[in-house]
């Protein structure tokens, strides 16, 4: 039978003669046969199978062959044609036995039908051939867990010790598991310590694993290493499996780097020897945090210890170059497989490619991998293939792509188009500012009724409108979601507007959209007062800001705090700024590079040029919040502001001595600072510098070091630099000419003055403006040429 399909199965059956063949051995070739179909996923030959039974009149059903096709429709999440048999049964002559019932249960979990899992097991009492056992119980149990309804798990527990049905191992890890699913994980380590006082449940390997599993979903990561170390204690031997179990809680709870070292004690087990999947493992874990060259390593140990990399390996890892934005290396990784007859890809590997296109920008290199994969392999493109290129197409603002792609997917046999594509397509097109062809293919999805607008696309498409600062359009559609018949806004929904209402600096308009929540009662969570504080933010209303963040339903975190003090710093309120950093502090939140760098910038534009170099210090001391060069730029402004050009020149000097490369723009706030202080020699050594250190002084700078030289009388040296800024290829603009004309002007130099407004006329980069002529008359007036100057 393993060597026929389904459907040969069927025709084999109905064809093949009875005679020579028992009713026994005959019924017994036709539950063979439905239990094959059940693993193929063949339900309906299932169902023919059990009519042709009936039809056969010397091989009726009984009672094994309706539990096992109970058993192989439940296996294909078939909870319906389960019931149905279930009840067939009972209109019929065949009598349910606990097998039957518990296979009908089994099928309700696995279609998540908690309830008629309940109503089965309850209905078992009732017939004195079917008692419930603790099979019946155990499968209750699982299914209750399934659906998030962990107290009734518990209290199917309960009921089993009140009706003497003896639990096992299986009854708590089912409970332990449906605890873990929703986070309950110390009610998952009572039921594990309550195991030891049970004589027929003592824990075993499989429900340390399930514990484990429920201490990593929490976060409590150093649990579910107490709990692997306790292993040993308790005589129960740890596998890799339980092992991958707290690699995976590490790396879930951002503890990446002990999921390494757990890999690396497996080598001293002789019990738990690494394998593809524990490697698989610590590969994503160092994913998910960017730490690509980490996970490469770990493709690279594989070989090493002669460990043969599957293909969840390779997708692990490729998903892992992609979060760090190497789509070259995912490409590579991609190549290996194909070379490679024991990890060949699958979808999961080309979408993962497309994906690592997608994060870099590459939309070209994902379209060729789409194409190639659909014309020249045997894998069956899929939606979520179609919708990872969608999303490249929209990194690389190619709406008109993106669109196309989704117009493709109508005109081919497979995949169709899904809520999900037309989401994708939204945001690509809103990404590039085009949200009227946003709002057309929302009104194009409610015309399709396969499709229907969902909350995702409504949400998409309000991005879109925010991008393009349309914030009246924004209400619009939230206000659309009002009316219809089964959508309505929710908390997803109303982040996107408050946030696209921010960007348009309607920050009265956010604060009315977190007034509607509350009178809709839908939920506001964090991020949803972050987008409002944000918003205050943007409309420099930093006490809204302030107000928002303290009455905050939950604890607010580091993104909360980082928004209120660019909002701070925005209302030009540094100390309100400054006092957040020790707050943050106060609660156990931790200050990140953004956090630090909005107080720098906070103080710097107050002017408080000790404060901000003191920040700038505290930052070095933290591996993760090291300042970049914008730091330093808004440090060296604020000196300048202050007159004090040494201090700036030494936090130039401070960033060559801890190789923090300066940028065009660093280096004009300390020309800047430079022509504050009367320092126009300092300005000039500054621009020499810039061209030694190979960054090229943009127009800024040129323009900074001619105003510094004409403030202090040296319209020689600024003539000079204009000539340079030719010589150099960089464009003068009006500004430079304006300040080449003051600095000549204010030393009488008027001969030189209308020089340059007549360079002016000739340049059409650089057309003389009303400052320009201001000037000019100016310096005419001063070297007392007043026909000129009329």
């Amino acid at each position: 039978w393993a060597q026929r399909s389904p459907c040969q199965m069927c025709e084999a059956m109905s064809n093949s003669p009875i005679t020579g063949q028992t009713s026994g051995q005959r019924r017994k070739e036709y539950t063979e046969a439905m239990i094959e179909c059940g693993k193929t996923g063949k339900w309906q030959e299932v169902l023919e199978l059990l009519s042709q039974m009936w039809r056969d009149q010397k091989t009726q059903p009984d009672t094994v062959s309706y539990s096992a096709a109970i058993t192989a429709v439940g296996r294909c999440s078939r909870w319906r044609a389960a019931l149905q048999l279930l009840g067939d049964m009972r209109d019929t002559t065949v009598e349910p036995n606990v097998i039957s019932f518990n296979s009908a249960i089994t099928a309700c979990g696995e279609g998540r039908q908690w309830q008629h899992a309940m109503r089965i097991l309850s209905n078992m009492w009732y017939n004195k051939n079917a008692q419930p056992d603790h099979i019946s119980f155990n499968a209750a149990i699982s299914a209750a867990g399934r659906c998030g309804k962990w107290q009734q798990a518990l209290r199917m527990l309960q009921e089993m010790k009140k009706s003497n049905v003896d639990t096992n191992s299986g009854s708590y890890t089912s409970a332990i598991s449906a605890c873990g699913d929703q986070r309950q994980w110390e009610k998952s380590l009572v039921l594990l310590d309550e195991m030891w006082t049970q004589p027929t449940a003592l824990p075993n390997e499989i429900s340390c694993c399930a514990a484990i599993n429920a201490c990593g979903r929490a976060g409590m990561w150093q649990e579910a290493l107490k709990l692997l170390f306790k292993m040993s204690k308790w005589k129960i031997d740890a596998t890799a499996t339980t092992y991958s179990c707290a690699m995976k809680a590490c790396s879930d709870g951002k503890h990446w780097s002990h999921s390494l070292s757990l890999l690396d004690s497996m080598w001293y087990n002789p019990k738990a020897q690494p394998d593809a999947v524990t490697y698989s493992v610590a590969i994503s874990g160092c994913g998910k945090y960017g730490q690509w060259k980490q996970a490469l390593q770990l493709m690279e140990q594989m070989k090493q210890y002669k460990v043969e990399a599957d293909s969840a390996a390779y997708n692990s890892a490729i998903a892992a170059c992609g979060n760090g934005k190497r789509w070259e290396k995912a490409m590579e990784l991609l190549d290996q497989m194909w070379r490679n007859p024991q990890a060949q890809p699958n979808l999961i590997s080309i979408n993962s490619s497309i994906g690592a296109c997608s994060s870099c920008g590459q939309w070209q290199e994902a379209l060729r991998l789409l194409t190639e994969t659909e014309s020249g392999s045997h894998l069956k493109i899929d939606a979520t293939s179609y919708t990872c290129a969608i999303n490249a197409c929209g990194e690389g603002k190619q709406w008109m792509k993106a669109v196309q792609l989704l117009d493709d997917m109508w005109y081919r046999p497979h995949p169709a188009p899904s809520s999900i594509s037309y989401s994708a397509t939204i945001t690509a097109c809103g990404r590039s500012g085009q949200w009227k062809k946003a709002l057309e293919l929302l009104a194009e999805m409610q015309r399709h009724p396969k499709i229907g607008s969902d909350s995702s696309s409504y949400t998409s498409a309000i991005t879109a409108c925010g991008e393009g600062r349309q914030w009246a359009q924004v209400l619009a559609i939230l206000d659309e979601m009002w009316h219809h018949k089964v959508l309505r806004p929710d908390t997803i929904s109303y982040n996107a507007a408050i946030t696209s209402c921010g960007r348009c600096s309607e920050w009265q308009t956010s604060l009315q959209l977190m007034s509607d929540m509350q009178r809709h009662k839908v939920y506001m969570d964090t991020p949803v007062f972050n987008a409002g504080i944000t918003a205050c933010g943007e409309g420099k209303q930093w006490e809204q800001a302030l107000k928002l963040l303290n009455n905050m339903w939950y604890k607010p975190n580091t993104v909360s705090y980082n928004a209120a003090i660019k909002a701070c710093g925005r209302g030009n309120e540094w100390q309100a700024a400054l006092a957040l950093l020790p707050e943050m502090q106060k609660w156990n939140i931790r200050a990140n590079y953004i956090s630090y760098s909005s107080a720098v910038t906070a103080a710097a534009e107050g002017g408080q040029w000790q404060l901000a170099q003191s920040l700038l210090g505290r930052m070095w001391g933290h591996e993760k919040t090291k300042p970049e060069a914008s730091n330093y730029k808004d440090v060296i402004a604020a000196c300048g502001y202050c007159q004090q050009w040494r201090q700036a020149l030494k936090l130039i000097e401070e960033m060559d001595k801890y190789e923090v490369q300066p940028d065009a723009a660093t280096y004009n706030a300390a020309i800047i600072a430079c022509d504050e202080g009367w320092q126009w020699g300092a300005a000039l050594d500054l621009l020499k510098t810039m061209w030694r250190k190979e960054v090229e002084p943009d127009i800024d700078c040129y323009n900074s070091a001619i105003i510094a030289c004409g403030h202090c009388g040296e319209w020689r040296e600024a003539l000079r630099l204009l000539e340079e800024m030719q010589t150099w290829d960089v464009g003068a603009n009006v500004a430079s000419y304006n300040a080449a004309i003051a600095a000549c002007g204010d030393k009488y130099q008027w001969e030189t003055v209308l020089q340059l407004l007549d360079d002016m006329w000739c340049n059409r980069h650089a057309q003389p403006n009303m400052a320009s002529i201001n000037a000019a008359i100016s310096a005419c007036e001063k070297g007392k040429q007043w026909t000129r100057a009329l």
